[in-house]
């Protein structure tokens, strides 16, 4: 448990993979067109920085990045923080946005281009299917043992329709908010364990 990271990384070649999201409990992990609302508690935000600092990166899509302008920081929790790792396939993103800031390095996946932009460096893939394997193996490469990846819906939904990940993490609240974008679809009967962050629950999957 302790040497997970390092394991997965030497045997299966590839980052320990982590998703996490939190949601409403009716299913929302945002509002109406992505508008970022507080889902989880103030604790359990900490407890979320806490996991980027057990990690070597942190992941999020071009819609989440966009809408949500993240740092991406162990702000909330002492530690170092992760590389960021960003994907704007289309280069959309603009230089303003926080994760172009000098508090962690990032990596931003494209299919246009190479090249460095304040502190990002611009990684260019293939236009093909493989566009996250292929990013996956490029994480390898540059000896990224483990990436929690944080959203949004989409990217991780990928993730679990590749059967790519180790362990999912989810956080839900006793929020309802009736309309917006829902969170990935994920089997709660199939939670290997169930952990009260005050308000919210800690809901925690292994993949078989």
């Amino acid at each position: 448990e302790i040497n997970k990271r390092f394991f997965t990384f030497f045997e299966k070649k590839r980052p320990y993979i982590i998703l996490k999201w939190a949601q409403t409990a009716d299913g929302f992990i945002a509002g109406e067109n992505y508008e970022k609302i507080q889902i989880s508690n103030a604790f359990s935000s900490k407890i979320v920085h806490k996991m980027r600092t057990e990690n070597a990166s942190i992941m999020v899509g071009t819609n989440t990045a966009i809408n949500d302008n993240p740092n991406l920081t162990t702000r909330n929790w002492a530690g170092q923080n992760p590389v960021r790792i960003l994907i704007d396939k289309q280069l959309r993103f603009k230089n303003s946005m926080n994760v172009f800031n000098d508090e962690a390095q990032t990596l931003i996946y494209n299919l246009h281009g190479n090249g460095n932009v304040a502190n990002a460096q611009y990684v260019q893939l293939p236009e093909n299917d493989d566009f996250l394997a292929n990013l996956i193996l490029d994480l390898y490469a540059k000896n990224i043992q483990s990436v929690l990846v944080e959203g949004g819906t989409k990217l991780i939904e990928s993730f679990i329709k590749l059967g790519l990940w180790d362990e999912a993490l989810v956080i839900v609240s006793d929020n309802k908010i009736s309309d917006g974008v829902l969170g990935p679809k994920m089997d709660f009967s199939k939670a290997e364990c169930i952990e009260k962050l005050q308000n919210d629950l800690l809901y925690f999957f292994k993949l078989d």
